[in-house]
């Protein structure tokens, strides 16, 4: 891995080597809990929003 420190003691890593990994969704019952989840996640938000403002 390419680093370099600048006079701030700061790393600083080229944008090929920084990346963060990826969402592993190989079978289709992790998709689904994948995007069920996201999808309650969002769901929740709007009931909350409109019992907020009610």
């Amino acid at each position: 891995m390419e680093q370099q420190r600048d006079d701030n003691r700061r790393i600083t890593l080229k944008a090929e080597k920084a990346r963060q990994g990826y969402i592993a969704l190989k079978t289709p019952a992790r998709k689904w809990i994948f995007f069920g989840g996201l999808a309650a996640f969002v769901l929740l938000m709007i009931f909350l929003t409109l019992v907020a403002g009610a």
